[in-house]
Parts: C-alpha cells; sequence; structure tokens
C-alpha cells in the first residue's frame, strides 16, 4: 500500500471469498481498482460503506467536503482523544505498531536497539520488507536514519538483509526452519509472543505506530449496517480480546506493557497525518533512491 497517492481501495466484479483473522468474517470480497475520489468524480453511486485507514491525510478533506457520516457510536469518547476526531467523523479503534520480531529458536541474543542490527554477527539473518512496500515502512528508514544518520542505513546493507514484498511475509520467513534469516523490524505480531516468534521494542531508539482508524461514508449504501460495525470496533467484548495496544483508554495493555501514550519512543498521531501531510514519504523514498546498494534478493 502506498498513501501519498488518493486510497486505492477493494475491487469490484471479481468476488472471492474472504476471511479477516482480526474482524472475525467470511464473506464475499468486492474487489475495487478505483480511488475514492474518483468514485465521486464519475458521478455514480458509492459502494463503499466503511473505510479503515492506516494514513489518515484523506479524512480531514473529506471531512469538509461533507463526504463522511459525523457519527459517534458508543464508547466513542472513550477512544483517546489524540485518534479522534471532535465530530466523530473518524476514530482509531486499535493500534498498530512495527516491532523487531525474532524466532527465538533460530536466535538467542536479538538485537535490541538499531545500531545493533548493524553488528557483523547478524549478517545475512535479516529479512526485511522492501521500503517501497508501504509507507509505514518506508517512515521505519525515516526516522531511524533521522536519529543515526544515512550511514545507519549503508551498515545495515552490509549486512545483506533479504529484502521482501508484504509486510507479513518477514514472519513466514522468521517461521521456516530452513530459513537463514531470524530477525525482522518491518512486522508485527502485536504484544505477545506467537509461537516460536518473540518481540520487543527499541527503549532508546524511534518506532512506527499508529491508531487504525474507521469512518463512514455519508453515501454509505448500508448506513444502519455501518454503524453497527462501528459500535462493534469499540465494543467491550472486541476491545478486550485485541492483543495490541487499544486506541481506547480505558482497555488494559496486553502483557503488562505501558499505555500507547506512554511509550516514549513513538509518536503514533505523526505517521497517520504529518508524515503524509508533510511530504516527508515523497522525502524518504528520495532519499532511499539514492543511497549504494548492495545486492541483495527481492521478491
Amino acid at each position: 500500500m502506498h498513501f501519498a497517492s488518493p486510497l486505492m481501495l477493494v475491487s469490484l466484479i471479481q468476488y472471492v471469498l474472504s476471511y479477516d483473522n482480526f474482524l472475525g468474517f467470511n464473506t464475499p470480497q468486492v474487489n475495487e481498482d478505483r480511488t475514492i475520489d474518483e468514485i465521486y468524480a464519475s458521478g455514480r453511486p458509492l459502494e463503499v460503506d466503511t473505510i479503515i485507514l492506516q494514513a489518515l491525510q484523506d479524512y480531514p478533506r473529506w471531512d469538509a467536503q461533507g463526504a463522511l457520516l459525523r457519527y459517534a457510536p458508543n464508547n466513542h469518547l472513550k477512544v483517546l482523544a489524540p485518534f479522534r476526531h471532535t465530530h466523530a467523523a473518524y476514530y482509531g479503534f486499535s493500534m498498530n505498531a512495527w516491532s523487531t520480531v525474532w524466532n527465538t529458536q533460530k536466535l538467542e541474543n536479538p538485537p535490541r536497539e538499531w545500531p545493533d542490527f548493524l553488528r557483523p554477527e547478524y549478517k545475512d539473518k535479516i529479512v526485511l520488507t522492501h521500503p517501497s512496500d508501504d509507507d509505514a515502512i518506508a517512515y521505519i528508514f525515516y526516522l531511524v536514519m533521522q536519529q543515526y544518520g544515512p550511514e545507519w542505513f549503508d551498515g545495515l546493507l552490509a549486512n545483506t538483509p533479504r529484502w521482501i514484498r508484504g509486510t507479513g511475509s518477514p514472519l513466514a520467513v522468521l517461521r521456516q526452519p530452513n530459513s537463514a534469516q531470524s530477525v525482522t523490524f518491518t512486522a508485527s505480531i502485536c504484544l505477545r509472543a506467537s509461537g516460536s516468534l518473540n518481540a520487543a521494542f527499541p527503549a532508546e531508539g524511534l518506532f512506527v505506530s499508529w491508531p487504525r482508524s474507521v469512518a463512514i461514508f455519508k453515501d454509505a449504501p448500508h448506513p444502519e449496517a455501518s454503524k453497527l460495525f462501528a459500535h462493534f470496533l469499540l465494543d467491550d467484548a472486541f476491545q478486550n480480546n485485541l492483543t495490541q495496544w487499544s486506541a481506547r483508554k480505558d482497555i488494559a495493555t496486553p502483557d503488562g506493557y505501558p499505555g500507547i501514550l506512554d511509550m516514549d519512543t513513538t509518536n503514533s498521531a505523526e505517521v497517520g497525518t504529518r508524515w503524509h501531510s508533510d511530504g516527508k514519504s515523497d522525502e524518504v523514498q528520495d532519499l532511499l533512491a539514492k543511497m549504494p546498494r548492495r545486492r541483495s534478493t527481492i521478491i
């Protein structure tokens, strides 16, 4: 996903059976290859009810254009203030964050801070999603290079990471018993160990986190179903089963982690708003394009 340009949504015409483990539904998925702006410009009826984004730069504009339904579901005021629109045009329901993830059966002493990834013992053991794959991935490299300089990226390349596509792919590689790679920082297993995989966040280095934010379109073809879905996302039963930080201030964080706003080395509001509106996404892509390249597999 690249949100520097308008969002590409789920596809029309071609139906596939889809199961979402996070939201727990098993229904036909409708795929759409036009942007929301293109649909509105065409004058045709909107076929999308609800939208969930990681990058929020389109939400204020759509709200100003009158495209979003200002609707506050139950528990809306329990959402942390930085993650909810004043008039309930959009609001977060859970957080996501990239962390250092490693296979405990392959690696006893994982890197803890960003400079650790440059140590020679991690050569050929790192698997990473390519920075051009996703703006939230590019943001990691931006943050680290702002903190440790572009020399950090050159040092990372010297350890010949394996570059792959998709933010779920590093976890699949880590789980493969015959793969040489044992650690990544471009993935998430939330806040709990997952089989042989464990995760940690840097104490000194900055890391990426953001709210998963939902909005309902004013012209939604199924407005009542959309409202019910919004209630579901903020309902106690759903929220108490999250394995990641909640966007609600009254939901306990799994495994004793501090609340997301108490994590000193992340700014969850920045990736969804200022990162995109300030043009930092394009800036980091330009910077990475100029970096020296060493041979590394991209699949």
